[in-house]
């Protein structure tokens, strides 16, 4: 299983820091990854992510889809990328969260976290260029 932690509400922009934006990925990790309590609070209670669980694929068939698909890893840390650094990896890519179903954007909103398949969730994933679904 992965699980992956995507930004559920924008920052403000400043010149000093990167612009994060709802849906953003933010990472990539194994099944069991132990998220601190900050990263785990809902947004219902000011948290500002949500870790949706991927119950049918590994963090490496995860980084191989999009490697294979445009050519990057997907918020990788280990080995630099020759195409986009770790920010601009990060925000290639986006979850059109908007576009959820309601049921699940209530479960997101009031527990931070929502269980579900790859092919469930790949139908939500684009990329911000071109507007390319996964």
């Amino acid at each position: 299983m992965a699980e992956i932690a995507i930004r559920a509400v924008n920052n403000t922009w400043s010149p000093h820091r990167l612009r994060w934006l709802r849906g953003m990925p933010v990472v990539v990790m194994p099944d069991g990854h132990p998220w601190s309590d900050r990263e785990k609070l809902p947004p219902a209670q000011g948290g500002k992510h949500v870790i949706v669980k991927v119950t049918d694929v590994t963090v490496e068939q995860v980084s191989t889809f999009f490697r294979n698909r445009w050519g990057f890893d997907l918020c990788s840390h280990g080995e630099p990328d020759v195409i986009f650094n770790v920010a601009q990896r990060r925000r290639a890519i986006n979850v059109l969260v908007d576009n959820l179903p309601p049921a699940v954007l209530i479960e997101l909103r009031d527990t931070g976290m929502f269980t579900t398949t790859w092919a469930q969730i790949r139908t939500f994933i684009q990329r911000h260029e071109t507007q390319e679904l996964a």
